[in-house]
């Protein structure tokens, strides 16, 4: 399979771009952050599995964009829970919860947070 956007596996498979969801420029090099909607297809001429790619790229010399090291992917059966945990950070990082009480405070801290229904982390 000769496809545009396609690169072999080590094993011999080929993933390829199927949908690039998103592009964000980072940095100051030309860098971008993608998320994209990709296929892998394995060498074995087994089903092929989406999943999505969340990569940095990098411009070469020569001006080509290049996926570089920084990256995951997440399959189909983790995405729920990766989509919580990003929305949960989002929240935490608009509304930081107060830092938790140290020392001997602790203790009374969160006497009176059970007391009001309220944890406080």
């Amino acid at each position: 399979m000769n496809t545009p956007n396609a690169n072999r596996d080590r094993d011999g498979g080929q993933s390829r771009e199927v949908e690039r969801l998103v592009t964000i420029p980072r940095g100051r090099n030309g860098e971008e952050f993608r998320v994209s909607l990709d296929e892998f297809t394995p060498a074995d001429g087994g089903e092929p599995k989406t999943y999505l790619s969340l990569r940095v790229w990098w411009r070469a010399d020569d001006g080509k964009m290049l996926p570089g090291k920084a990256g995951c992917t997440v399959r189909r059966a983790e995405l729920a829970r990766v989509i919580d945990a990003l929305q949960r950070g989002e929240e935490l990082i608009e509304h930081p919860a107060p830092p938790a009480p140290q020392g001997s405070n602790f203790q009374s801290a969160m006497a009176k947070a059970e007391a009001e229904g309220e944890v406080p982390f």
